[in-house]
């Protein structure tokens, strides 16, 4: 199956059927990551995404740069999927930065999302390797 986007084609993004869903995979970046979106956001072939690494942890998002005027801002794939305004926040259920799909996308806000995620407390500590608390 071929996806025809104007001006380009993809013959190897052809789209997964899982049990769950269809999807389709968009190459990341050159190391062979993909980002998994649902199969009616498979436009979003049409453009190159990036990893990027977050500051505080070790997850890499699907970026792509956009150029208004001579300044160039970073658009991550969930928050553009979700439609995001800003200031409000998108977390992964999951918790996979690469699964983009509509089911797994969470539009939160800050004290919400501080909520889903959980803390290294001094109880349970020994769970997690490598980690210090002063």
């Amino acid at each position: 199956m071929k996806f025809v986007v104007p001006g380009k084609k993809f013959e190897s993004m052809a789209p997964m059927c899982t049990g769950k869903g269809d999807y389709v995979s968009i190459p990341v970046g050159g190391d062979g990551l993909m980002a998994i979106v649902d199969i009616e956001d498979r436009w979003l072939l049409q453009w190159r995404w990036s990893p990027w690494r977050g500051r505080r942890n070790l997850h890499y998002y699907p970026v792509r740069g956009i150029r208004i005027g001579k300044t160039v801002f970073q658009l991550h794939m969930s928050r553009f999927i979700c439609g995001a305004l800003p200031g409000e926040r998108v977390s992964h259920h999951d918790r996979n930065s690469l699964n983009c799909r509509k089911t797994n996308l969470l539009l939160n806000g800050e004290c919400l999302l501080d909520t889903d995620r959980s803390k290294i407390t001094k109880e349970n500590y020994e769970d997690y390797l490598s980690v210090y608390l002063s």
